[in-house]
Formats: structure tokens, C-alpha cells, sequence
């Protein structure tokens, strides 16, 4: 398949990837799926590393010995019981760290869907490619046939482009 952007043919050609700005193909896939998982590893090395720095900050400080009073059982409970209030002084005190960790476990999620998407699709020995252009023919054979199954009925034909197909 030659592609449009890279200006090449690729052999078994997937996709064109945005993130590598190269086209994924036959001699290429197992090196992008290489990339896929070494980011989404370096996605959880960053949430664990945040997750760290926040929970050593969070000791230096004297985070454990801080209790609040509760009001229903009448006495004071430990700060870090209280989730809602946890979450609430985590984000006030740490918001940077915070931040970045949930970006990269975002970040790690969306790596481990595509990964996993690729090698689903390298198990049913298709491409990214192969099954856009098969979900394409398939709308247009769907259209196709709910055109001429109104034309049947004696009905107007709503879409004019699908009618000529027939």
C-alpha cells in the first residue's frame, strides 16, 4: 500500500503513525510494539514515582500523626482514614505531582489499549488498514441495501448517493 503521507509504499502496511511519524508495517510492527510497551511501562514507572515522592513528602511532613475531630462518633480519628479529606489535602498540598501522575496513568492506559488493540489485530492477521476499508465497505453495502429495500416499499430515497449503487 503506498502511503499518502510518508510518500512510500509500505509493505503490509498497518497505519501511519502520528507519535514515530512513520508508516507501521510488515518490517516495522514488532519495533512499534516495542515502543507501545516501553511507554506504557515508563506511564507506570511515573505514577509509581509520583505516588512515592507524594507518600515520602507526606511522611516528612507528619502527615500520619495529623488527626481531625469527627463529629458523629465524637472523637478524633487519623487524617488518613477519612478518604474525602485525604483526597482533599492531598490535592491542596500536592497538586503538581497529582497532576502528572494521573496524566501518566492516562497516558499508561490508553498505551496498554493500543497495544493490546495491535495484538488483537496481529491474532486475527489483520491490519488497521484492512479492517478501516472493511468497515467502510460495509456501511456503504448497509446503505446500499436499506436504499433498495425502500425503493421496494415504493418510499422516497433518503440518501440520493447510496441509490446509485443499486
Amino acid at each position: 500500500k503506498h502511503c499518502n503521507i510518508c510518500k512510500s509504499c509500505v509493505p503490509r502496511f498497518d497505519h501511519h503513525c502520528g507519535w514515530i511519524n512513520n508508516c507501521v508495517g510488515l518490517h516495522n510492527m514488532r519495533t512499534f510494539l516495542g515502543f507501545l510497551l516501553a511507554n506504557g511501562v515508563v506511564c507506570l514507572y511515573g505514577v509509581i514515582l509520583s505516588t512515592a515522592a507524594v507518600a515520602g513528602s507526606m511522611k516528612r511532613r507528619g502527615f500520619f500523626n495529623v488527626y481531625i475531630y469527627d463529629t458523629q462518633l465524637q472523637y478524633r480519628v487519623p487524617l488518613y482514614t477519612r478518604p474525602a479529606r485525604l483526597a482533599e489535602w492531598v490535592l491542596v498540598y500536592y497538586p503538581i505531582p497529582v497532576a502528572v501522575g494521573m496524566f501518566m496513568a492516562v497516558a499508561g492506559l490508553l498505551m496498554l489499549a493500543f497495544f493490546l488493540y495491535q495484538a488483537y489485530m496481529i491474532s486475527e492477521g489483520r491490519t488497521t488498514y484492512e479492517t478501516y476499508k472493511r468497515n467502510q465497505l460495509y456501511k456503504r453495502l448497509r446503505a446500499a441495501a436499506a436504499a433498495q429495500q425502500q425503493q421496494q416499499q415504493g418510499g422516497p430515497v433518503i440518501d440520493g448517493s447510496s441509490s446509485s449503487m443499486g
